[in-house]
């Protein structure tokens, strides 16, 4: 069975995904864990975001991707 969320969801968890993905990379810089052979992935987490919080805002969603990050950023 095939379950989908509606958009404005979709942008909430994709934000939530985002920020989760931010936090294991922190943990594995701290840790000094590589990934690929990439050691500090913060450039690459950079990138990311823009392309991530970019799309999210042309969409439409911007509202959930600030209002996500916050409360994520709180916890």
């Amino acid at each position: 069975m095939k379950v989908s969320l509606p958009p404005s969801r979709q942008a909430v968890e994709l934000t939530e995904v985002f920020w989760k993905m931010v936090d294991l990379s922190i943990e594995d810089n701290e840790n000094d864990v590589s990934v690929e052979g990439i050691s500090d992935l913060e450039f690459w987490m950079y990138k990311l975001f823009n392309d991530v919080s970019g799309y999210i805002s042309k969409k439409g969603f911007k509202k959930q991707w600030d209002e996500t990050t916050d409360r994520v950023k709180s916890e």
